[in-house]
């Protein structure tokens, strides 16, 4: 009769919802979960001369599980010069990426980054050294779909005198985005190796500063090519994506289901 039909109408249901939760797991477990995703839009880049403090203007918008990154570069011959002290993005205070700097005798990079960045439209990000540079850049980006506890991998640095900036950023997992910031000597220029983030080209004739990003990798050479053979600094890191790519605890979700 009718209750049967309605009886077996809910097994129905029922079974369709195991095969979608159990399809589901087979993707997370395939490693098909979502990669963060860059706001192209709203990434920002200044550089300025001669002074201990650089101002940019940047924007942050509202996104799903977001993290924030600002390459910090400067270009002096004294290494502490061209660490950066600080950054500030209206309201927020940034966080150094741990044993991000490198310096090349005269370029220097460091990374900074600020978890669920307030959402601010033009605001001013004000980066900061511990002297003044005598070229200071900033690279400032966001990425959605972020794992918001682990947020990146630990940085990879290098430095060197070629035409070949290059460092490779060891991840492990495949749906993590690989990025780079680079700090160049080079009076000719630069060109990615990966996707374009920002740069800066031919700063005063002698300066270039870069970031850019790559697909997910286990293992990725974060590179750059340059017509000088001349100096250059290169910090890279991955980040990494939401745990099941920012969906429901499926397995949990599952279990309760069949209980």
């Amino acid at each position: 009769g009718i209750s049967f039909k309605a009886d077996k109408l809910m097994k129905l249901q029922g079974l369709i919802a195991h095969i979608v939760v159990l399809a589901s797991l087979l993707l997370s477990a395939q490693g098909w979960a979502a990669a963060p995703i860059l706001d192209s839009t709203n990434a920002a880049i200044g550089f300025g001369f001669t002074g201990a403090t650089l101002d940019i203007t940047y924007t942050t918008v509202s996104l799903t599980n977001p993290v924030s990154f600002v390459c910090a570069g400067a270009g002096d011959a004294t290494s502490s010069t061209t660490h950066a002290s600080g950054v500030v993005h209206g309201s927020d205070t940034y966080t150094e990426l741990p044993s991000s700097f490198r310096h090349d005798g005269w370029d220097g990079v460091s990374v900074w980054y600020k978890i669920n960045p307030t959402i601010q439209a033009a605001a001013t990000l004000t980066i900061t050294f511990p002297a003044a540079p005598s070229i200071t850049s900033g690279i400032a980006f966001v990425y959605s779909l972020v794992d918001q506890t682990t947020p990146f991998g630990t940085a990879a640095l290098n430095n060197g005198s070629s035409t070949a900036p290059t460092v490779t950023v060891t991840s492990g997992v495949v749906d993590d985005v690989i990025v780079g910031c680079l700090s160049s000597d080079s009076a000719s220029g630069i060109t990615e190796g990966g996707t374009l983030i920002k740069e800066q080209q031919n700063i005063e004739g002698d300066t270039s500063y870069g970031a850019e990003a790559y697909a997910g990798s286990t293992s990725q050479a974060v590179a750059w090519t340059q017509a000088e053979n001349t100096g250059w600094a290169v910090v890279g890191w991955s980040i990494k994506q939401v745990s099941g790519g920012g969906g429901p605890d499926t397995k949990a979700f599952y279990k309760r289901r069949i209980q």
